[in-house]
């Protein structure tokens, strides 16, 4: 058994429209050993920013590492907050995420995820590390 080390990437310039949410579990032999909950809110869902609201420096790269583990459970939800700057549907085109996670040194997931500008997505991940 090992750590997990997740990793939540997005290079979207505004990324700061969104909401994060990553929860999970990892199991030991088949017992909940860690519930995994991280927030990162910007603002409420339905105020209309217009632009960057005035907060510290919002990470585009966001790092968990758990507890000794053999598998994993994860739950990534990307929120949108506020309405792109565009009505156009054809001007507000999807951005990327990535979402990677190791297991004692070997990587047992790494994908590009598609975010939706209005609705934002929901990401499920389960992995087994064996």
């Amino acid at each position: 058994m090992a750590t997990f080390n997740i990793t939540f990437s997005c290079a979207y310039e505004e990324f700061w429209r969104y909401n994060l949410y990553i929860t999970g579990k990892v199991f030991a032999s088949g017992e909940c050993v860690e519930f995994i909950g991280h927030s990162d809110k910007v603002a409420e869902i339905g105020i209309p920013l217009e632009s960057k609201p005035n907060v510290e420096h919002r990470a585009r790269a966001l790092k968990i590492t758990t507890l000794d583990g053999d598998s994993l459970t994860l739950y990534i939800y990307v929120v949108a907050h506020t309405l792109p700057t565009t009505n156009l549907i054809s001007e507000a085109p999807p951005f990327e995420c990535v979402v990677s996670v190791d297991h004692g040194g070997k990587r047992l997931h790494h994908k590009r995820y598609e975010i939706d500008q209005w609705s934002g997505n929901n990401i499920e991940i389960k992995l087994d590390a064996e």
